[in-house]
């Protein structure tokens, strides 16, 4: 795994963030670093996939950025005949998820879509996941695309949201801050 060192440098020769090649080659180490429990939350994807995920259905990763949940998805699905649309408008991400899922042994039919969330037909679905995507939407959209997701939800199907989020407790916050840094 490379290590992220896009930031070492402070102040503004820093440059703005932005999901290009150079993020997608770091890409894991930046979310190890930043996101504490995100092991968790992608482990606990491939079981909850493992579980809930029907025959014959669609699975989504909206934002799937390098892959990591649709991998988690893929790996867990037992049933036959799911597909797994994994969509990110970023195009290094893109093409590095690429990668990523041909170098992957499963047989589980894995679509990956260049494109914007808001823009994706959710239907048949018996799993959704946004894994630290709806952050990116305007406050505006989020109401509407999650509306979106339960409207393309079959019986049983689930919704997983991870989110980063801002705690009433000043020091709770501060905590979590500190430790996204």
């Amino acid at each position: 795994m490379s290590q992220d060192r896009i930031f070492a440098k402070a102040g503004p020769e820093a440059g703005s963030f932005e999901f290009n090649a150079d993020v997608a080659e770091v890409f894991p180490d930046m979310l190890r670093r930043s996101i504490p429990g995100y092991a968790a939350s992608i482990e606990a994807i491939g079981t909850l996939a493992s579980r809930y995920v029907r025959p014959g259905t669609r699975c989504y990763d909206l934002g799937c950025s390098l892959g990591a949940a649709t991998l988690a998805m893929r790996q867990n699905i037992s049933v036959l005949g799911c597909q797994i649309v994994a969509v990110d408008l970023a195009p290094a991400m893109i093409s590095r998820c690429r990668e990523i899922i041909a170098a992957d042994n499963s047989d589980v039919d894995v679509s990956i879509v260049e494109g914007d969330v808001r823009q994706i037909a959710i239907e048949q679905a018996s799993m959704v996941v946004m894994n630290y995507t709806l952050q990116f939407l305007s406050l505006e959209e989020r109401d509407a695309m999650i509306d979106k997701i339960f409207g393309g939800l079959s019986d049983g199907g689930i919704f997983v949201l991870s989110e980063k989020v801002v705690d009433e407790d000043e020091d709770v916050e501060a905590l979590l801050v500190q430790m996204h840094h």
